[in-house]
């Protein structure tokens, strides 16, 4: 059976079919058969001449058989050995012929076995590889390669040219590179493929993969292709690069120094914030010495891991003096390719430091006057305590601070802070400390006082330095405080102990009134247990209803005739059996909350009698009840007006709301809101206690008025001091442009009656016409009162007065625009001054 060749095993590698050569030559000769056939032939040519010389021989014996024959040799014998002789000859050299010839063959066999081996190899390579001869012709391409084109392989036979496959891949679509211009493209690669000296070129394909092409001469002239998939090498390179950017992009923009010093400690990279902390390039030598010690340490230790963290400070790179930087400074040992050194991140924390020591001075002082805060004088008498010398703690509070802030704005309150913070610093002596316990009160530490006289002098001239003028926009203002103390060791041997007896005192002193000095004494504690009890007792009063209204008449000064009545409030304790003023239980009332309910209380009953009394509502007088500073900012207000008009179905013009200056200058938004809201009902409202505060007649011309109510402080001297007569004229010129009635309080004598009828005055009451009286008496005295017996009291006491113009006697209503503009300030009593309970 013939053996396939290596040529066949070829063809089959490149898809052809082998051909059949059964009995050819080439087989019989590899299989032994023409060295066979040399073989037989001499061995038939040496049996011929063998046969020659054997029948010549016989035939010499059978003619001489005793003796020994010699054969002739005849010249047929002779050309016949001689033919024999040059057969085998010929023969031996066709069998070395065929010998040479069968080693030929096998080389060739061998040979092109070892090639396809190396060819399989090859086809097994990850990387494509090409090889061209001298004539850039195609010899081999591996299946890497034909992978790496998959368009072009159809066309990679042997034989093909580098540009032909080249133009054929441009134009199945394979290189997206040439899409754009592929001539110029093709120009440009052949030009590379021609160079052919190894220097790679990267080279996209159609579907996103990166080839990395080199090429290489052969020694013979040709050229090996090698194509390498770099895709993802080229990724991760290009995201490397990306990363690598970002990061750079961070590291220049970040607000951190990032600082890389290598193992000798010099500087490898500086971000510019590391740079713009030290004002150029950093260094060593820049930082403090103890922090250089600490990073020289942990550049030259061993086995180092993790961080650490210290804090530098740095003089100000502008080269300010006063200020410099603080930076949190992390090391970080590293360990690049064994070169060592230490990665540093730099902090700035300048504006955290600044933050923390501006927060720790905070929680110490007074953002507004800079003086310690309660803290701080806590801190303070532990300190005096421990020390064991004498001291007074002092406490001021700054007297109606509210009012003077609505007046003339919380600026100008802070303002006038600032001032009593000044002054209290100048009065003191070195060693004494002032401190600011927050709103409108000081507190001084002052050591060396031990008595009370001292202490007395002391508040003395403390008070009379806090007094002096203070300038405000438009006026001059006196500012005045209440001051109170206590004494260690006398009053209290703790601080717990010295404060609450200190501000004990300051409550019961400004409970007195404004301006008042009180130091502490054993006394108070009793004053002020009587205080805790009056509280429990006017809750149970307002339970019992304990309280009596009693009414004072208002009169028209002109005709006589009662015009409405002033409810007070009294309060008799049924079980203390003894009465109770209203400036004792008012204020204990406002600070507990309970003058709401009195208020209701008060109004409540005013108005059942109006419903109750059985007079005609004509003749019904009109009710003027006090209403509470707190009241007048209670939304509720008008509710509960409305409700008590319903109730008892009375004419809202039937009852007047009596509110203070004070209760209109807390809030004044919210005041003219609900004061609109009510006399919207067609309540009248009136001011009561006129002149003895901070509003300006600005209010009067802002809020819905009906009366202004001149204070009995300016009535009382009426007939005597010209200023009061001049400030009340004043008041009820200034009430009548606006409108409003003016009442004159506590009206005493025909004197002063005449006076104020004179000046054009529209009401009055007082003792003068009638003291308060019980409620449920009031309509009889109303049945008895006399205009005209009156008005003959008042000419017969006082001569006959001035006759007074109709519009000067009645109370004007049109409150028109033209009145209210350019309204000049009511000069004021003196800052501090203020009515304190109900008469």
């Amino acid at each position: 059976m013939a053996r396939d060749g290596g040529g066949d095993r070829y063809a089959r590698r490149l898809g052809k079919a082998p051909r059949t050569r059964t009995g050819s030559l080439r087989t019989w000769l590899l299989a032994g058969g023409g060295m066979a056939a040399v073989v037989a032939m001499l061995s038939f040519l040496l049996a011929v001449r063998e046969g020659w010389q054997q029948r010549a021989l016989g035939a010499a014996r059978l003619s001489s058989p005793e003796a020994e024959a010699v054969v002739p040799v005849t010249a047929m014998e002779t050309l016949i050995d001689g033919i024999v002789t040059l057969a085998l000859l010929v023969l031996l050299l066709v069998a070395c012929c065929l010998a040479l010839l069968v080693l030929a063959v096998r080389g060739r066999d061998r040979e092109r076995a070892a090639r396809l081996r190396l060819e399989q190899a090859l086809d097994h390579l990850e990387h494509g590889l090409a090889l061209y001869d001298a004539e850039d012709r195609l010899v081999f391409c591996n299946r890497a390669y034909r992978e790496v084109y998959p368009r072009s392989a159809p066309f990679m036979r042997p034989g093909v040219r580098f540009a032909d496959l080249l133009r054929y891949g441009v134009e199945q679509g394979e290189y997206v590179e040439a899409l754009a211009d592929p001539e110029d493209w093709i120009a440009r690669r052949l030009a590379l493929h021609e160079r052919a000296d190894g220097r790679p070129l990267l080279q996209l394909l159609r579907d996103g993969r990166i080839l990395r092409v080199s090429e290489h001469r052969t020694p013979e002239g040709g050229r090996v292709g090698l194509r390498v998939d770099v895709t993802e090498l080229e990724r991760n390179r290009l995201a490397l690069e990306r990363s690598e950017a970002r990061f750079r992009l961070l590291a220049e923009h970040a607000p951190v120094g990032i600082w890389q010093l290598d193992a000798a400690g010099r500087t490898v990279y500086a971000n510019p914030a590391c740079r713009r902390f030290f004002g150029g390039e950093p260094d060593l030598a820049s930082l403090p010495a103890a922090a250089t010690t600490v990073i020289r340490r942990l550049l030259h230790a061993d086995g180092v891991a993790g961080s650490l963290s210290l804090e530098v400070e740095l003089p100000d790179p502008a080269g300010s003096e006063n200020t410099g930087l603080s930076l949190i400074a992390v090391a970080t040992p590293l360990a690049l390719e064994g070169d060592g050194g230490l990665l540093l991140t730099l902090l700035d924390v300048t504006a955290e430091r600044r933050a923390a020591a501006e927060i720790a001075h905070l929680e110490l002082h007074d953002p507004l006057t800079g003086l310690g805060n309660r803290r701080l004088l806590e801190h303070e008498v532990d300190a005096r305590l421990l020390w064991g010398e004498p001291f007074a703690l002092v406490l001021v509070d700054v007297d109606d601070l509210s009012e003077f802030n609505n007046r003339f704005g919380h600026g100008e309150g802070d303002r006038l802070l600032v001032t009593v913070a000044d002054r209290l610093q100048s009065t003191v002596r070195p060693g004494d400390l002032v401190f600011r316990l927050g709103g409108d009160e000081f507190a001084l530490l002052v050591p060396g006082i031990a008595e009370v006289e001292s202490c007395l002098a002391f508040l003395g001239r403390l008070a009379a330095i806090l007094e002096q003028p203070h300038p405000c926009p438009g006026r001059i203002v006196h500012p005045r405080a209440t001051l109170a103390g206590a004494l260690f060791p006398s009053h209290g041997r703790s601080r717990d102990i010295l404060l609450a007896r200190a501000e004990l005192a300051l409550d019961l002193a400004k409970r007195r009134g404004p301006g008042q000095i009180l130091l502490y004494e054993p006394e108070l504690e009793l004053t002020r247990r009587r205080q805790t009890g009056l509280r429990q007792r006017l809750e149970r009063a307002l339970e019992r209803e304990e309280f009596e209204l009693v009414v004072q008449p208002q009169i028209g000064l002109v005709d006589g005739r009662v015009r409405g009545a002033e409810v007070l409030l009294r309060w008799f304790d049924p079980i203390e059996r003894e009465p109770v003023l209203p400036a004792e239980f008012v204020p204990v009332a406002e600070a507990t909350g309970l003058i709401f309910e009195l208020d209701a209380w008060v109004l409540e009953r005013a108005c059942a009698w109006l419903a109750g009394c059985g007079l005609p509502v004509e003749r019904l007088p009109r009710l003027a009840v006090n209403v509470s500073a707190a009241h007048v900012t209670r939304v509720n207000l008008p509710q509960l007006v409305s409700g008590l008009l319903t109730k008892y179905a009375l004419p809202p013009s039937r009852l007047e709301l009596e509110i203070t200056e004070s209760a209109v200058v807390d809030d004044r938004s919210l005041g003219r809101r609900l004061l609109g809201d009510l006399h919207a009902l067609g309540v009248a409202l009136a001011l009561d206690d006129f002149g003895t505060g901070y509003a300006s007649l600005s209010y009067l011309a802002d809020l819905p008025f009906d009366q202004v109510k001149i204070d009995r402080a300016f009535i009382a001297d009426l007939d005597t001091d010209s200023r009061h007569r001049t400030l009340v004229r004043a008041i009820i010129a200034l009430g009548h442009g606006l409108g409003m009635e003016v009442l004159a309080e506590g009206l005493e004598t025909a004197t002063q009656s005449a006076i104020l009828l004179a000046e054009g005055c529209d009401l009055a009451q007082g003792y003068g016409i009638a003291r308060p009286m019980p409620l449920a008496a009031f309509a009889d005295w109303l049945e008895r009162w006399d205009p005209q017996v009156w008005r003959q009291k008042v000419e017969t006491e006082s001569g006959p007065a001035r006759s007074i113009s109709p519009v000067a006697g009645q109370a004007r209503h049109s409150r028109s625009s033209e009145s209210r503009s350019s309204l000049p300030l009511v000069p004021a009593a003196r800052f501090g001054q203020k009515k304190v309970g109900r008469t």
